[in-house]
């Protein structure tokens, strides 16, 4: 499951936006808390999750971030645009503990009217959230850097199968179903990091942004009666692109400390 980057309002998000190999994550040996910009929520309310709800669901906004049922991890994961197998060093329970939050400003700020300032925007709830981290979580961290198995995303034979679109970028996504109503191949890349685990590279050099419906059998799937491909020969037949495996260069944020908050 992926996520479309912050701003616009989504639920069940799992994967950061944009590409994992292009992120910015502090230096090396250097804490997060010492990046921390002075920009931060004004209100903000943490508790634990209730046990018996096994979902999550996500509610953020330009001047607001709203999650239920969130683990850290998955807060790390957006604040800091990464996936989860970029996250190192880290005790079992950023996965498993789960957490209600409610974290606004108190006065809403002009909306933002050019792609410039959307993200601007994306950049300042990014910087509230790891304040947040830093500040309840305790978090400190430095980043590394390995390479890693990866996946090149290459367009196949017979050239790609998509259709240009123009709208807001979205999508929604379950089990086996990823749809799409504009979305840019990056884009599309970095959902796929979080589907296989790894980093996807774009290297189809195909611009702008298409709307596509992309159906498959997941590996996982108990239906003897699946009639849908898996997802590499899906996205070949369905989209006209082709996933070759490679290694790349990847980015980690290797957490030295966080701690559990206390609620409030």
């Amino acid at each position: 499951m992926g996520i479309v980057r912050l701003l616009p309002i989504a639920l069940m998000t799992l994967a950061p936006f944009t590409n994992a190999h292009q992120v910015s994550a502090p230096s090396q040996h250097q804490s997060v808390s010492a990046l921390t910009p002075a920009t931060t929520f004004d209100v903000v309310s943490i508790r634990p999750s209730d046990p018996k709800n096994l979902s999550m669901q996500i509610r953020p906004g330009k001047d607001s971030f709203t999650i239920t049922g969130g683990s850290l991890k998955f807060i790390i994961m957006n604040a800091y645009e990464l996936h989860d197998f970029q996250i190192e060093g880290a005790p079992a329970w950023i996965g498993s503990a789960r957490f209600d939050i409610i974290a606004k400003m108190d006065d809403p700020s002009p909306p933002a009217s050019t792609p410039a300032e959307k993200d601007a925007e994306q950049k300042l709830i990014e910087s509230r959230l790891q304040s947040l981290l830093a500040d309840r979580f305790q978090l400190r961290a430095h980043n590394g850097a390995k390479e890693m198995p990866a996946y090149a995303l290459v367009v196949a034979k017979g050239g790609p199968k998509l259709s240009p679109s123009t709208k807001n970028t979205g999508y929604t996504t379950r089990q086996g179903q990823l749809v799409c109503s504009s979305m840019s191949i990056d884009g599309l890349a970095s959902v796929l990091s979080g589907m296989e685990n790894r980093i996807v590279l774009d290297q189809t050099k195909l611009p702008g942004d298409y709307a596509f419906t992309l159906r498959w059998t997941p590996d996982d799937t108990t239906n003897p009666n699946a009639d849908l491909p898996g997802l590499f020969t899906a996205i070949q037949e369905q989209l006209g692109l082709k996933l070759i495996p490679t290694k790349a260069p990847t980015q980690t944020l290797i957490i030295d400390h966080v701690e559990a908050p206390s609620s409030n």
